[in-house]
């Protein structure tokens, strides 16, 4: 069974983003943070997995988080080809683009978007 596709993304964006990636939103929310979550998936073999992840972008404005949920978009589409940890992406599928939608509670700025990447273990 692969390790934790959710760990996988979180580190690959931590990696390669100024702001804050987490897999929940933090106690002592910072302006400007992305937040994973798993949407579904497989494991597919033992060696071969495959996930949908739901990214949001959270910032001060929206045209703060359009732009953090741009920068998102680009590292997700050059997400193959990428060794985290010892598991390879082997391809990532955007639905759609990040889209407008501010945190019902607190009127947030944020805009989303759901992927699928898929990954094979290289260890």
């Amino acid at each position: 069974m692969l390790p934790s596709a959710l760990l996988w993304l979180i580190h690959y964006l931590d990696q390669k983003l100024t702001e804050t990636v987490r897999g929940e939103v933090p106690r002592d929310r910072p302006t400007e943070f992305v937040l994973v979550s798993v949407a579904g998936g497989d494991n597919r073999t033992a060696v071969t997995g495959a996930v949908q992840a739901l990214i949001e972008s959270w910032a001060g404005t929206i045209l703060e988080a359009e732009a953090l949920a741009r920068e998102v978009d680009g590292l997700v589409r050059k997400a193959p080809g990428q060794t985290v940890d010892g598991i390879y992406c082997k391809g990532s599928r955007a639905f759609g683009l990040p889209y407008e939608s501010p945190d019902p509670d607190s009127g947030a700025a944020r805009y989303r978007q759901l992927v699928s990447l898929t990954f094979r273990r290289t260890e």
